[in-house]
């Protein structure tokens, strides 16, 4: 879609990363001394995109935060690797909406967060992703087998015994001819009281540097928070672009406004790289935002869902990768 040169170094994924020999013998290695996964690895030599299954073992790095199905923790298209850090994980109901039961819950009662299990709650008044929860009892995973050879599919339920439970099933779904990656999402409430979700995939896509510069640009057919984005030291925004001209310590910003599912789509590209991904969904956004420090820039699109008992909801993700 665009003109890019120089293209970067290879750069190893990871963060419970993968370091891939062949497509047949995958080899894994962990940080910080956690125990291995064996990944599932889906595509062909040129487009290979390696799933990540039982996340449990991120918790005492990140905390009880992402979803523990699974998560894509590479990307590659012939050799050139697209992610970084945590690839592209999942959480639910990360702060501005409470995970169910946090509200009535008072100090070490348990709440339900989505994607993890039972959690307990601790002084803060306010929810957020981040504090080191104690994890009463942690959600079952279990992989459903698939007759497509490019699919992986997984699944997870539990009952809080408080009202709150689900029953939920996330499947990756790989065009190594397109080069497309969709994750389709299935959250059914099980139990007698409604479910409020927003739920987000964290994308983090890996960009490169030299000496500090970078370019990495992200269009959307929606206006962003100009004024905000203008403020931060190595951002800026023209128009329906925003781009980060260099490395940057950790940044986020948000913009609260809901995207309808036509206008949810937006160009992420890597200009030093030459690596771009088009990310679209198939819902109605409640809110945008874009995180970035120094070698990710992670788009966060929320969706919102409101699901009551008896209800299921379905929603989807894709990504087109692009390499110059």
């Amino acid at each position: 879609m665009a003109s890019y040169l120089l293209k970067a170094c290879r750069r190893s994924i990871v963060w419970g990363c993968v370091l891939l020999a062949a497509v047949s013998g995958p080899v894994v290695a962990a940080q910080d001394g956690e125990p291995t996964q064996e990944p599932l690895i889906l595509g062909d030599a040129a487009f290979r995109v390696t799933v990540l299954p039982g996340l449990e073992e991120w918790i005492p790095r990140r905390g009880p935060r992402f979803d523990t199905t699974a998560a894509v923790v590479s990307v590659e298209i012939e050799g050139e690797e697209f992610l970084c850090q945590g690839g592209l994980a999942d959480e639910f109901n990360p702060r501005f909406v409470p995970p169910p039961g946090y509200i009535e819950a008072r100090l070490g009662d348990p709440f339900l967060k989505i994607g993890v299990g039972i959690l307990l709650s601790r002084l803060e008044e306010n929810y957020l992703f981040d504090n080191p929860y104690q994890v009463e009892r942690l959600a079952p995973n279990t992989r459903i087998l698939q007759e497509e050879a490019n699919e992986a599919a997984f699944s997870q339920s539990i009952d809080s015994g408080l009202g709150w439970a689900y029953a939920y099933t996330k499947t990756y779904v790989v065009d190594p001819a397109a080069r497309t990656l969709t994750i389709r999402y299935r959250l059914e409430n099980t139990g007698t009281k409604p479910l409020l979700v927003e739920q987000y995939n964290h994308n983090w896509f890996r960009y490169d540097s030299d000496d500090g510069k970078a370019k990495v640009t992200a269009t959307a057919p929606f206006l962003l928070n100009s004024e905000k984005v203008n403020a931060y030291p190595g951002w800026s925004q023209s128009g329906y672009t925003v781009t980060v001209s260099r490395q940057v310590p950790p940044s986020y910003f948000r913009l609260p406004q809901d995207i309808t599912p036509a206008e949810n789509r937006v160009l992420v590209t890597d200009h030093l790289g030459g690596r771009s991904v088009l990310v679209t969904g198939d819902f109605q956004v409640r809110r945008y935002a874009a995180f970035a420090d120094e070698e990710s820039f992670c788009p966060e699109v929320f969706c919102l869902l409101e699901i009551e008992p008896g209800e299921t909801q379905s929603w989807s993700r894709t990504y087109i990768f692009m390499l110059e």
